[in-house]
């Protein structure tokens, strides 16, 4: 089944330096961030597959054990399920992230669009 959702009328999940939308299916999660410059994400990993597509602003990213790069808007990133990495925000950022599956740890109680259960 097929939904359409207005991302101006979507709810923010608010945290610290972070306001994000998010939709979520059964095997793909879709979030829209917006992150404050001088943010830092620590170095992590996690199963799930993850693209990253910086809209506007600049990042430095670490993957795996290679040198952080930093890059600007409309680049994307391909990050491999079980892979370190870490991210610092040079300036205020917007992006879109991709998880597959869905990463319901970052929002827990979240239900997968339309309403089926995960």
């Amino acid at each position: 089944m097929t939904e359409f959702h207005d991302l101006n009328q979507m709810p923010p999940r608010i945290r610290p330096n972070f306001e994000s939308k998010v939709i979520a299916g059964e095997g793909l999660m879709c979030i829209w961030v917006t992150v404050a410059a001088g943010t830092h994400t620590q170095a992590h990993q996690h199963p799930n597959e993850q693209v990253t597509w910086l809209r506007s602003g600049r990042m430095r990213y670490r993957i795996g054990n290679d040198e952080p790069v930093e890059w600007g808007p409309d680049c994307v990133v391909h990050i491999p399920g079980g892979i370190e990495h870490e991210v610092w925000y040079l300036e205020a950022c917007h992006y879109v992230e991709m998880f597959a599956p869905p990463r319901w740890d970052l929002y827990p109680g979240l239900k997968p669009a339309p309403s089926e259960a995960p």
